[in-house]
């Protein structure tokens, strides 16, 4: 199981630091999703701005690329969405695996999100979910710090079904000089750059 404690503290402290930069990107997301849609064009249904998550690596990840899965949870905040206007917040989990380092790597696997109408995640009322298979990440891990862009497609839930999905991330290990180790850096954790769904 993962520290929900310290991620639970983690996404508020992010929430009160950067409470101004969520305020406008929610000002500029509602401005945003009340554009009308040309015919044909690729339309925003919902994006979140910010959150937290926790990725935990078996085996550790080292400077030697090797098979490994993974398992992530992470929570949502700042989001919006013209496709089901209660979502307020959300959480996920990932569940992949492939063949990763602390300097590179490539993954397999699924996201599930579940939406809620309370802007805290996982409080209020499940008003959603949505089932994303990864279909492209882009992963860095300069010494253990771990910046990706994952793309993927809805395939099921009830929520964004057959949009494309956008998700960006930012963690940091805080146990990077395990890299050299035979054990490895083992878990994560960090901020959620950005979520989006889009459409047609």
């Amino acid at each position: 199981m993962f520290p929900q404690r310290n991620l639970h503290h983690g996404v508020h402290r992010i929430a009160r630091r950067g409470g101004v930069v969520v305020a406008a990107a929610g000002a500029l997301l509602a401005a945003l999703l009340a554009l009308p849609a040309q015919a044909g064009a690729e339309v925003v249904d919902g994006l979140c701005t910010a959150g937290g998550s926790t990725q935990e690596f078996s085996p550790g990840l080292t400077l030697e690329e090797r098979n490994i899965t993974v398992h992530q949870e992470g929570r949502l905040l700042g989001c919006a969405s013209t496709e089901r206007p209660a979502i307020k917040s959300g959480t996920f989990t990932f569940n992949g695996h492939g063949r990763a380092s602390c300097v590179q790597g490539s993954l397999a696997g699924d996201f599930i999100f579940t939406w809620y109408d309370s802007p805290v995640p996982g409080e209020g009322h499940v008003v959603g979910t949505s089932k994303v298979e990864l279909e492209l990440a882009v992963v860095l891990r300069p010494v253990g710090q771990n910046v990706a862009v994952a793309t993927g497609k809805v395939n099921a839930g009830n929520t964004y079904v057959g949009d494309d999905m956008t998700y960006t991330e930012a963690l940091v290990s805080p146990e990077a000089a395990k890299c050299l180790t035979s054990q490895g850096v083992q878990s994560q954790q960090g901020v959620s750059a950005g979520l989006v769904f889009v459409g047609l």
